[in-house]
């Protein structure tokens, strides 16, 4: 009855060996696999957290070039303004404003005292 007990007892720890081993291979298979769909969403998280910097990058510089081409428009706007007038203040103040030759003369004489 010693040996059969024994023996049953052997029967049962090596069964309990079998079904660790067992599991303890399909928990290496789950993390294998676990392990490699997490590498490859990283490697995807990677692609796209570079290509959105790509993005961010272009979207950046057409910024900029909007920028630039609107400044040139608005310095263009205002050169034609100011030109503008100073056309009118030319035009109503031609007599009394010029930055050329005015044509007036100017001299004078002494006199002795009387």
């Amino acid at each position: 009855m010693a040996k059969e007990a024994k023996d049953k007892a052997a029967r049962e720890m090596a069964e309990d060996e079998r079904e660790v081993k067992a599991k303890e291979a399909e928990l290496k298979a789950q993390y294998a696999k676990d392990k490699k769909a997490h590498e490859e969403a990283m490697t995807a998280q990677a692609d796209a957290f570079k290509d959105a910097e790509k993005a961010n990058i272009a979207a950046e510089k057409a910024q900029d070039a909007a920028r630039k081409k609107l400044a040139a428009r608005n310095i263009a706007k205002h050169k034609e303004i100011m030109q503008e007038r100073k056309a009118a203040f030319d035009k109503k103040f031609r007599n009394v404003w010029n930055v050329g030759p005015t044509g007036v003369s100017y001299f004078s004489f002494s006199l002795p005292d009387k």
